[in-house]
């Protein structure tokens, strides 16, 4: 997806010249990974290694309890799992200040947290067998992501804690993952207490914005870019982002410099804390395969929940037994699933078209709840400074009225 590889990289990622003390850099958590986030604002902080069934070896981080250390003693506190979107790592959920951000705000409720990541990600670039600099080892989509690394977390979940089912919270990509996963494995919904899917994705057939615009484009000569890239990193790109570093080195213009971040994932409301961009942008882009970006584009051209499509019908038959690329079947999901939607009326990556055509696709009785939030941007459900009084606390104050926490 030629136009991920442009915008995330180059407007959406900006990692280095954001860090770049001209640029102004000033909050400690920018040079950190996410566990020395964790610890740095005096947390208990925990990573775990998980390794697939096909051999990736990802890092997972855990907040056990909060500061207040009653919970410590209890065996049976309630387990989170927070999933990050695309191109996102773990950190998002602890690039705010403690009262703001997810991971602290679940630890300090009480949740035994864990916080995801994915293959290819920043913490998720080692294999048993293969390199990272191996274009074997980028031969993956978000359907890998849905099958083999969700399964190794709830497995080790389960393993550290004992508890074989827990709550699931995902962003974006976070929720395409786990509806892919339920859909396909029907079975792992009794894994799960409750499933709170922010900015849903099912599908992304009405995305909007600079992404939207560009997917036109781009889609009647995907073949082309799809040879062009082959199965390597979704790497930086330079050109853009050495453009961008010439605009956005002065203080005088920062805000422009987030009006281009706003440019992709919807209008600008002012959620986001300006002071904190050095550490958003240093731990994102989190790295990502070009078959990822691909498969996305085709999400985005075809509107259908499918694997990824070879655009060969031999390749697809060697890898799915049929010429195209089997269906996401979301009707499947087990109803007795507890599913929490909340989306925005305003999101360009996670349209309300979109989120509707998913949710009726879904097994009757199977959503629970939905929340459609106002004024909030795809990325304002994580890095938003109302993200914690608009959704966080109110998913705490549910498991605690709904669940007895």
């Amino acid at each position: 997806m030629f136009y991920f590889y442009l915008i995330f990289s180059g407007v959406y990622g900006l990692p280095t010249f954001l860090s770049d003390k001209r640029f102004g850099g000033q909050n400690p958590e920018e040079n950190l990974d996410t566990a020395g986030i964790i610890s740095f604002f005096g947390y208990p902080s925990e990573t775990h290694t998980v390794t697939t069934s096909d051999g990736y070896i990802i890092d997972i981080h855990r907040i056990p309890h909060g500061k207040n250390k009653t919970f410590d003693s209890d065996p049976d506190r309630p387990v989170i799992l927070l999933m990050h979107g695309l191109y996102e790592a773990s950190s998002c959920f602890v690039n705010n200040l403690p009262n703001e951000s997810a991971g602290f705000l679940f630890a300090d409720a009480g949740f035994d947290v864990w916080l995801g990541n994915v293959r290819g990600n920043t913490y998720g670039r080692r294999h048993i067998t293969l390199s990272a600099k191996q274009h074997e080892f980028w031969k993956f989509s978000w359907s890998e992501h849905a099958n083999l690394d969700l399964s190794a977390i709830f497995d080790k979940i389960a393993e550290v804690t004992g508890q074989k089912q827990i709550y699931y919270l995902g962003h974006s990509q976070g929720t395409l993952i786990m509806f892919a996963q339920l859909a396909e494995n029907v079975e792992f919904a009794a894994r799960i207490k409750r499933f709170f899917a922010l900015a849903p994705v099912g599908s992304v057939k009405n995305i909007k914005g600079l992404i939207g615009a560009i997917e036109k484009v781009v889609w009647p000569v995907i073949d082309v870019v799809k040879l062009i890239l082959r199965d390597i990193e979704f790497r930086e790109n330079w050109i853009v982002q050495k453009a961008i570093e010439a605009i956005c080195s002065s203080h005088f213009i920062q805000h422009y410099c987030a009006d281009l971040i706003y440019f992709v994932t919807g209008p600008e409301f002012g959620n986001i804390n300006m002071s904190r961009l050095d550490v958003y942008l240093s731990h994102a882009p989190a790295g990502s395969s070009t078959r990822n970006m691909l498969h996305w584009a085709q999400l985005a051209h075809t509107g259908v929940m499918a694997k990824y499509d070879y655009r060969n019908r031999w390749e697809n038959k060697k890898h799915y037994g049929q010429i195209t690329p089997p269906i996401y079947d979301l009707g499947k999901i087990d109803p007795n699933l507890n599913l929490h939607i909340y989306s925005s009326d305003i999101d360009w990556l996670a349209d309300p078209e979109d989120v509707a055509d998913t949710i009726s696709k879904l097994p009757t009785g199977t959503v629970k709840t939905k929340t459609t939030l106002h004024d909030v941007s795809h990325i304002d459900f994580v890095w938003g400074l109302n993200a914690a009084s608009l959704i966080y606390e109110p998913i705490i104050e549910l498991v605690r009225t709904w669940d007895g926490l």
